[in-house]
């Protein structure tokens, strides 16, 4: 369970600070923590250590991106994070939503929010089909490519409407 959540480490400026970081055997220094925000990708997590030879900070440490994450500490007082991935279900969302303050969330995180949703919406009406497609002839898989592409316009055409009248 994370708890805790605070929602402004969002740069290098602005990141959470941890004193005390183990640095090889013996020596401690500091880590800044902090979520980056992409407005394609999402979330992600980035750590930065200062060496304590020269007082330099290293390189930034960077995680993979989820849509929307929210920093916070776990049960052994550690950082951790909440989050949605791109491909969350409804009950995900609810579940995520039941344990964050969406006012704080950014811009772009809510944008993400909205299309999760939106998707969600969109494809409880959608159906799949598995097709042997096997032995057909040059022509038929073309047509078939093209009843896909007109498929998948439509479904994205529905998301992007849904997305518009999604409120979060």
């Amino acid at each position: 369970m994370i708890t805790n959540l605070f929602y402004t480490a969002v740069s290098p400026e602005t990141a959470y600070i941890i004193n005390n970081y183990p640095w090889g055997w013996t020596l401690k220094t500091q880590q800044k923590v902090w979520i980056e925000t992409d407005k394609k990708h999402g979330d992600r997590i980035v750590r930065q250590t200062l060496n304590p030879k020269n007082n330099v900070w290293c390189k930034p440490k960077k995680s993979t991106y989820e849509a929307i994450m929210v920093m916070g500490f776990n049960e052994e007082n550690h950082i951790s994070h909440i989050g949605l991935w791109h491909s969350a279900s409804a009950e995900e969302v609810n579940k995520f939503l039941s344990q964050i303050n969406k006012d704080k969330l950014t811009e772009a995180q809510k944008n993400q929010l909205r299309i999760i949703i939106a998707r969600n919406k969109v494809y409880e009406n959608v159906t799949f089909t598995v097709k042997n497609v096997t032995g057909q002839t040059d022509e038929e898989r073309e047509a078939h490519r093209k009843e896909q592409e007109a498929i998948q316009y439509k479904i994205n055409n529905a998301i992007y409407h849904e997305y518009k009248n999604t409120k979060v």
